[in-house]
């Protein structure tokens, strides 16, 4: 899949006969700061996710929710490359 590169916004749609499809972002956060991203999962315009890192800790974000009916947990990690 092809995602947002380091300092970008980007989304990626999973497709699947399992879970819906979900559209991701990844954002430098609002604040301005360049070491910290945010990551957002969205299903039907509906935010059932969010997390955000410090670059300087960690070069992983991750987003993990369970699907509508429980039936699966679902995990969305993007790396953030220097």
């Amino acid at each position: 899949m092809d995602g947002p590169h380091n300092g970008e916004t980007g989304r990626v749609a999973i497709k699947s006969y399992l879970v819906p499809s979900y559209s991701v972002t990844l954002n430098k956060v609002s604040s301005g700061r360049t070491d910290e991203v945010q990551l957002v999962t969205k299903l039907n315009s509906k935010t059932i996710a969010q997390s955000s890192v410090d670059l300087q800790q960690s070069k992983e974000v991750t987003n993990k929710f369970i699907s509508k009916n429980g039936d699966y947990q679902i995990t969305i990690t993007c790396l953030s490359e220097p």
